[in-house]
């Protein structure tokens, strides 16, 4: 996806004077726009390709703040997120 429609989806590059939490926000949610994988016309297979890129970046987000964040409401959240999300 260009950068210019990302931009338009409220979708911005990290920027390095962003604080340590946002630019791992921001890389997640870019990343997860550049590997969405060709619909390939079988609902299943593009259902699971899709959920897996769609959900791979709340283990990101839910890594970014368990180590920057400081509500451990936050914490918490993140850490079950991440053990869900990541679980075999």
């Amino acid at each position: 996806m260009p950068a210019n429609d990302m931009m338009s989806m409220g979708m911005a590059a990290p920027n390095p004077n962003d604080p340590p939490a946002t630019q791992g926000y921001k890389q997640s949610m870019n990343d997860m726009m550049t590997n969405v994988p060709a619909f390939t016309g079988e609902a299943d297979v593009d259902f699971m390709r899709h959920m897996k890129v769609h959900h791979g970046p709340a283990i990101t987000m839910a890594e970014t703040a368990l180590c920057h964040g400081d509500d451990p409401t936050s914490a918490g959240t993140g850490r079950e997120d991440h053990s869900a999300i990541s679980a075999p």
